[in-house]
């Protein structure tokens, strides 16, 4: 708590004696002039797009070295492949969401098909993330105490955790993040270890207090690379509970920015370095690659909402045991969505979009005031979309109903993508898997 809400932030000189005494002086005088003294920038009111060859590079790059290479190279174990070579031969025993009655028409032609995966009998509480190899699924749950992780490969046991949001996994598949509990990392052999409910107690686990709600990580590439974790100002996300008509506001200011807690794992726990500060003003929501070379942030317009995504680079270098790191941006994209996702591979991006009226065409409806379409107006909805990042041109994957929400889409190694479903039709969640990027790849 001290970490968070200390100031000055970590990594920045205190004020000296004197300098302190010049802002208690200002203080006790009332801030006089604080207007016309601290004048906040406007955020960005337009959105110009543009990717730079960087991103072709950087991806031309990740084919063969990426962490779904290595993990690949590894023979990391993935859930429901067995002896498949081929990742589009993989959870072919999982039912197709298409063979349900709330299922039908989820599905667009020549975009993948989706799998049940769960069929969840509670309500999750803001995202969820699984383990690069697809076992385990985590999420917060609203009407328990603690929260859930998934263990698909014992039949989909709910293994009870003391923890309340934000899950993540590292990319090796070497352990986890999970917030709200008494500690916030822990190594994966808590979960490996078969239990049927996890204290954050164990002798694995250890309280990271420098890395922040809704964080994002992932680990240099190479042999024993640092981990890291990104924390940034957030907008939380939980819709679907009710009628939601938009994407989750953009509230970031000028002084934002994100913060970078480096790791190792000691053999036992991870340890953390020096967390590192950059200025990323108006920006928000970012997450990490998981190789840790890219950062992707929403960008705050006017009223606090979305004008698009901005991609930036990560130069990260180690001197003695602090880092030195540098985030120049390399592409900006002009649409809204959630909290995104990269692939293993850092081609794609996956994220969710609440439909809004100036969906109504894109969903084949005349227009806003088609009467068809006026269900999704009084309902809500959201689908999940797939973008190559070095195009960024979105493609819808979902096509769900009214009152029904497609949310927080992720990658596994191989390029499965898992979905948490919100269903308010019949009060039921679900969650589920498609093979979009591998059709698409």
């Amino acid at each position: 708590f001290q970490a968070d809400a200390g100031m000055p932030k970590e990594g920045i000189a205190p004020l000296t004696q004197a300098q302190f005494d010049i802002v208690a002086e200002w203080f006790m005088r009332g801030l006089p002039a604080l207007d016309t003294t601290l004048v906040t920038d406007p955020p960005p009111s337009t959105c110009l797009p543009g990717i730079s060859a960087d991103v072709s590079a950087h991806v031309a790059a990740q084919a063969t070295t990426s962490w779904r290479s290595v993990n690949r190279t590894n023979q990391m174990a993935m859930y429901g492949c067995g002896a498949a070579t081929d990742p589009k031969d993989c959870l072919q025993s999982e039912p197709l969401a298409s063979s349900f009655t709330y299922g039908e028409g989820w599905d667009i032609p020549g975009r993948g098909r989706t799998r049940v995966l769960a069929d969840n009998t509670y309500v999750t509480s803001f995202w969820t993330r699984s383990s690069p190899d697809g076992r385990f699924v985590a999420h917060g749950v609203s009407n328990v105490q603690g929260s859930y992780v998934i263990d698909l490969q014992r039949d989909a046991q709910l293994v009870n955790i003391n923890s309340a949001y934000d899950p993540a996994f590292f990319p090796d598949g070497s352990g986890f993040v999970f917030q709200g509990g008494p500690r916030n990392t822990c190594g994966m052999s808590v979960l490996t270890s078969n239990p049927t409910a996890i204290t954050m107690g164990e002798a694995a686990c250890r309280r990271i207090s420098a890395i922040g709600l809704y964080q994002h990580v992932g680990q240099q590439l190479g042999t024993n690379g640092d981990y890291f974790a990104i924390d940034s100002e957030f907008v939380s996300d939980d819709g679907g509970k009710q009628p939601t008509n938009q994407d989750p506001d953009t509230s970031f200011g000028n002084n934002a920015y994100s913060s970078f807690t480096p790791m190792i794992w000691n053999g036992t726990q991870y340890s953390p370095r020096t967390t590192v500060n950059i200025d990323t003003p108006f920006e928000g929501d970012t997450v990490l690659s998981h190789s840790a070379k890219l950062t992707l942030a929403r960008v705050s317009g006017p009223n606090d909402r979305q004008m698009g995504f901005v991609l930036r680079k990560i130069n990260a270098t180690l001197t003695g045991s602090a880092y030195t790191i540098t985030a120049p941006e390399i592409a900006r994209y002009c649409f809204s969505g959630g909290k995104p996702d990269f692939s293993f591979d850092e081609r794609f991006i996956a994220y969710h979009h609440y439909v809004t009226p100036a969906d109504a065409v894109e969903l084949g409806f005349t227009g806003p005031s088609d009467p068809d379409f006026a269900p999704y107006l009084a309902e809500g909805a959201a689908n999940t979309y797939l973008m190559d990042l070095r195009t960024g041109v979105p493609v819808r994957i979902t096509n769900m109903k009214p009152g029904q929400y497609a949310l927080f889409p992720h990658f596994r190694s191989d390029g499965w993508i898992y979905i948490q479903v919100r269903d308010a039709n019949a009060n039921h969640e679900y969650t589920v898997a498609t093979d979009a990027a591998l059709i698409l790849e």
